[in-house]
């Protein structure tokens, strides 16, 4: 009995090892394992991904191009280091990573506590690195499971699929400690006891929306005066 149990925890061991290595590059420790999402999920409709296709990227100072995607639903950022092999960067490291699309987008690999208070780590878009504080949307994607038939309910397949943009900021004094951004314009205001009054009137007077990138760019730029 004990013979078995030690041959089926090995097995196990070396399933895991093989679906998913740990390599050290000049990216840090990175994992690699198969494009696993379509076993995974039961081949679901649409995609994790931002994007599908790789596109080339400058990761930190490394002067290499490399090939990355945005997986928003696991929060990974995946990098193409040749055909048919791709690594995932380690969760645990800091990367900037500058999409060379001609978008000037970048990205920031950070951690950051959900709704649910529980410490994660993701991907962030950099919106504005304006004087005392940074401003980062997250791009997510859900899965939703199969759904059967059944009266009056339509059969679903399982899939992927867009979820609403969250925002978070950080601060000159604790660049590290990002806050989500609350919808409602009382709990952005509590964020800002000190400038709250006149904080209000500007978002007011210019009918900005909390839930709006262009509009939370504007009130950043505004927090900085």
């Amino acid at each position: 009995m004990k013979k078995t149990i030690l041959v089926i925890v090995f097995l196990c061991f070396l399933s895991y090892s093989s679906a998913q290595q740990i390599l050290r590059t000049e990216l840090g420790n990175v994992f690699y394992g198969t494009n696993k999402y379509k076993t995974e999920y039961n081949s679901p409709e649409g995609t994790p991904y931002l994007n599908e296709s790789f596109t080339p990227a400058k990761i930190n100072d490394i002067s290499k191009t490399h090939f990355v995607r945005f997986n928003g639903y696991s929060g990974e950022v995946e990098v193409k280091v040749s055909e048919g092999r791709v690594v995932v960067l380690n969760e645990g490291d800091f990367f900037a990573i500058k999409l060379l699309d001609g978008s000037n987008t970048e990205y920031q690999t950070l951690s950051y506590l959900d709704e649910k208070g529980k410490r994660k780590h993701s991907f962030f878009q950099l919106l504005s690195n304006s004087e005392g504080y940074k401003l980062y949307l997250k791009q997510k994607v859900n899965y939703y499971k199969e759904v059967k038939a059944e009266a009056y309910k339509e059969a679903q397949p399982p899939r992927f699929k867009p979820g609403k943009p969250e925002f978070y900021f950080s601060t000159a004094n604790d660049p590290k400690e990002l806050t989500l951004i609350p919808q409602k314009t009382n709990g952005f205001l509590k964020l800002f006891p000190e400038k709250s009054q006149e904080l209000k009137k500007f978002i007011k007077s210019k009918k900005l929306k909390l839930n709006r990138k262009e509009d939370l760019m504007s009130i950043f730029e505004y927090l900085k005066t």
